[in-house]
């Protein structure tokens, strides 16, 4: 069968690429973790009131002169994307970067949201994948918001009175 020696030559490559592809590309990833390229989460604040905005930012830092990352970040249940930053969204509360140059310039990335109308403990959470890593890594920084209720006071006119009149 003359395409039998042809089929045979070419698995032996596909095997002998996927080698040098594994060597080039995910064995440095393997080693010193302080040149692996990373992001990391920061919020403008850390406890707010019901319905406040939140500028969340993720800054890139391309350590290995990766030529793509990708970041998905996934913001808590109740709130609202009020500012997509530049992200693609399919998904809702999941906001998803990809950024292809060469190399990836270090930057920070920033959207906003709307805290919900429930007082809570809120997580952010996110990952991240870039070139030169074998498998995605999970966003560093700041994930957790804590939500209060409002700080407006109401004063009611008229009503309430203390306690016993004379008699």
């Amino acid at each position: 069968m003359p395409n039998a020696h042809i089929v045979e030559e070419h698995v032996y490559w596909t095997i002998g690429v996927t080698a040098i592809i594994t060597v080039l590309f995910f064995i440095p990833a393997l080693g010193d973790s302080a040149l692996t390229s990373s992001v990391t989460r920061s919020l403008s604040s850390n406890s707010v009131t019901t319905g406040s905005t939140i500028t969340v930012r993720l800054t890139i830092t391309n350590a290995q002169n990766d030529n793509f990352i990708l970041i998905e970040d996934i913001i808590p249940d109740g709130f609202t994307i009020t500012d997509y930053g530049g992200s693609s969204s399919t998904q809702s509360g999941v906001l998803r970067w990809a950024d292809i140059s060469t190399p990836v310039a270090n930057r920070t990335l920033s959207y906003t949201v709307q805290a919900p109308s429930s007082s809570g403990v809120y997580l952010f959470s996110g990952q991240y994948l870039s070139e030169n890593m074998a498998n995605t890594a999970v966003t560093g920084g700041e994930d957790t918001i804590s939500v209060t209720g409002s700080t407006t006071t109401t004063s009611t006119s008229g009503g309430g009175g203390g306690g016993g009149g004379g008699g």
